[in-house]
């Protein structure tokens, strides 16, 4: 693959995410104020029953969900900023690998954080409803997939510094 292959690419993409991204949001939106829903977390059954009981604090609901929101546009920006990089043609730049250690942290982020949301959601639910019980799950592939960017960060980061290595002797 060429490198102005690369860049067209990464461009392509990064519109992409920026389009769903925007697409994601309108719906939110509108599913909020037109139909008073809010699906963010509408995996969750124990956080839409909440939702729509009439005991259920709205604020606070909202509240815990703050967190996702913010990291998952933290994540847009990150990789979008990454894939710029590649648009630029910096591929092993300290700049990407800065960008896709932020992917990292950010996964990792995101999977902790799902755990306290459920553990969050399945107290505050337990408070309003007395059959409640508390469900965690945990997705092995999930697992697989941050311990994989792991090791491709530090494959990266051991290719940049072959390069400068290389670079340096010649």
């Amino acid at each position: 693959m060429t490198t102005n292959k690369i860049k067209v690419i990464s461009k392509a993409i990064r519109w992409l995410i920026l389009s769903l991204s925007a697409v994601a949001v309108a719906y939110l939106l509108w599913s909020f104020f037109y139909q008073g829903t809010y699906n963010f977390n509408s995996d969750s059954t124990q956080f839409q029953q909440l939702w729509y009981e009439s005991e259920a604090n709205k604020g606070a609901l909202f509240l815990y969900t703050a967190p996702g929101l913010i990291l998952w546009a933290v994540l847009v920006y990150w990789a979008c900023r990454l894939l710029s990089s590649f648009e630029q043609g910096n591929y092993f730049s300290q700049e990407s690998i800065r960008c896709y250690l932020w992917l990292v942290w950010v996964q990792v982020a995101m999977f902790v954080g799902h755990i306290l949301f459920t553990l969050g959601i399945s107290f505050y639910h337990r408070q309003l409803f007395e059959d409640s019980v508390t469900m965690l799950s945990l997705d092995l592939t999930e697992i697989f997939i941050l311990f994989f960017m792991v090791v491709v960060l530090h494959v990266l980061k051991a290719a940049r510094q072959i390069e400068q290595e290389n670079k340096e002797f010649i």
